[in-house]
């Protein structure tokens, strides 16, 4: 009787210890950024176009340098899609990079005194160059600009 009394004292220790034992706490996935379509930008190619020089001045600045002429960037059936002010906005001189969906389009800028349309291709991640800055070594006359 004392050996079952040992026993069931032993039985119901381990039981009880069983129960007393810390579990280890409840492990969890990784958390991170949900896997999302890529972004807009992410897909978009880069247009950058150096048209011809405007002449005159520019009192409103603070620094003078070279300023590449406006330019328009058409879809293929016609229409107008955007008027791109071709002015970086620093001291540094250049034209400003136009993120586009990759595509075709065509671009009317300035290359020397006229203008000249230019069909391009905008791929994704690709950046596009166009240059028409030198075609005639005079800058557009700033009244040919105010015309279109």
């Amino acid at each position: 009787m004392k050996t079952r009394f040992v026993a069931s004292v032993l039985v119901a220790g381990l039981l009880v210890s069983g129960c007393v034992h810390e579990q280890p706490g409840l492990v969890l996935a990784p958390v991170g950024p949900a896997k999302a379509a890529p972004l807009a930008y992410e897909l978009s190619g880069t247009l950058v176009v150096y048209s011809a020089f405007e002449v005159g001045p520019h009192f409103y600045d603070s620094f003078n340098k070279h300023r590449y002429s406006d330019y328009k960037i058409f879809l293929p059936d016609g229409k107008l899609f955007r008027k791109v002010h071709n002015d970086n906005e620093t001291v540094i001189e250049g034209p400003v990079w136009v993120g586009l969906p990759p595509g075709t389009y065509r671009v009317l800028a300035w290359a020397g005194r006229r203008e000249v349309t230019v069909p391009v291709v905008i791929a994704s991640r690709q950046v596009t160059t166009v240059h028409l800055e030198n075609a005639v070594n005079e800058p557009i006359a700033p009244t040919a600009a105010a015309g279109h």
